[in-house]
């Protein structure tokens, strides 16, 4: 929030100046006092035997009037208080200016925020005047957009895409396959279909190498019904929410539905060509990673063994109850079936794999 901002800048530098006065208010006392007995500046502002807290603000007083063009009747009376006067006034221009600085940066770049909604909104009232467009389709587009900002407010664990670094992408491929490992392994931890005791170690590094990753403002559809599918995504941080429709946006069906960090969405893409039963916004600045189908397919192929013969037959049995759900009138959406479900099927495509190994085993003895 640009106000936030404002405030937090203006504050840190007010609190900043008042720590520094108050060391230098201490420093003026103790001059005073320690520096000639007889003439100082504290007898002389007929402070001498007054009570703290008069003492304290007369002395916090000067040092402010230090810092800007103000006034103050309280003067060095002697060489010590003349000395500290010097150091304080050199020390308070290099701060001053820094001070005026970094305010003038701060409402500078409020201003510039300012300005860039205004313009904005200008461009969307003379687009919407200019073709004539509804009164109502420009209230929701607004609406949109104090939306999208009361996300962007929100905090969020993820705010850089590897792609914006170059140090990244011009890296060794060596070290792209680790930081591609770390940053995209853990979205492998719980899906069924990912068994890592039958599965070749070195499949999940090229799948991890394959995937990329989106940062989605608030209010960004990452697709749309009846969109062909292509990803399956896996959302790391941030909060979407998905609302299932038949054909259009117009013919929805319930309320949208939230979907937390940790989820996978349109698994069936992996292994059936899939068209999107939904739409899927994002109402926070979210982080998805992203996994191609067709990659993800390839790589299986190339793999082969028994990773390849566990996800081809995880993937016979995901099609079939997929079909036989939607035989018995049940709406399948781009969530996919419950988990419970989808662990059934990855320990019944194990149990398959163990039979045919014995089996094979049998047939090579006799």
């Amino acid at each position: 929030n640009p106000y936030s901002v404002l405030v937090l800048k203006l504050s840190s530098a007010l609190a900043t100046v008042l720590l520094i006065n108050h060391f230098i208010a201490c420093g003026w006392y103790y001059v005073g006092l320690e520096g000639n007995p007889s003439r100082n500046w504290i007898m002389l502002s007929q402070l001498d035997g007054q009570p703290f807290g008069e003492v304290y603000v007369s002395a916090m007083h000067w040092s402010l009037t230090q810092f800007m063009p103000a006034t103050n009747n309280i003067g060095p009376d002697n060489v010590f208080e003349r000395l500290f006067a010097i150091m304080t006034v050199l020390v308070a221009v290099c701060l001053f200016s820094s001070l005026v600085g970094s305010i003038t940066a701060a409402v500078g770049s409020f201003r510039q925020v300012q300005a860039e909604k205004l313009k904005q909104e200008a461009s969307v009232r003379a687009f919407f005047e200019e073709r004539k467009l509804s009164a109502e389709l420009f209230d929701a587009m607004r609406e949109h957009g104090q939306e999208s900002q009361k996300g962007r407010e929100i905090a969020v664990d993820v705010t850089t895409k590897m792609s914006d670094i170059k140090l990244f992408r011009d890296c060794p491929e060596s070290l792209k396959l680790r930081l591609n490992e770390e940053v995209f392994m853990p979205a492998f931890q719980h899906p069924a279909w990912i068994q890592k005791d039958v599965m070749d170690p070195g499949f999940l590094l090229k799948v991890c190498h394959t995937m990329f990753e989106k940062l989605e403002s608030p209010g960004k559809d990452l697709f749309l019904p009846d969109q062909t599918a292509t990803l399956a995504f896996y959302v790391a941080s941030g909060s979407l929410n998905f609302a299932e429709s038949q054909g259009t946006l117009q013919k929805r069906v319930g309320p949208p539905s939230k979907v937390l960090p940790g989820s996978w969405l349109c698994e069936p893409v992996l292994w059936a060509q899939w068209y999107h039963r939904g739409q899927l916004t994002s109402t926070t600045t979210s982080f998805v990673m992203c996994l191609d189908s067709a990659k993800f397919i390839d790589l299986a192929l190339e793999t082969g063994g028994l990773t390849y013969q566990f996800l081809f037959m995880f993937g016979i049995h995901y099609v079939g109850m997929l079909e036989r759900l939607c035989s018995e009138g049940l709406v399948i959406t781009d969530r996919g079936i419950e988990a419970n479900h989808m662990h059934d099927l990855a320990d019944r495509a194990s149990k398959f794999l163990s039979v045919s190994a014995t089996s094979t085993s049998l047939l090579r003895r006799e």
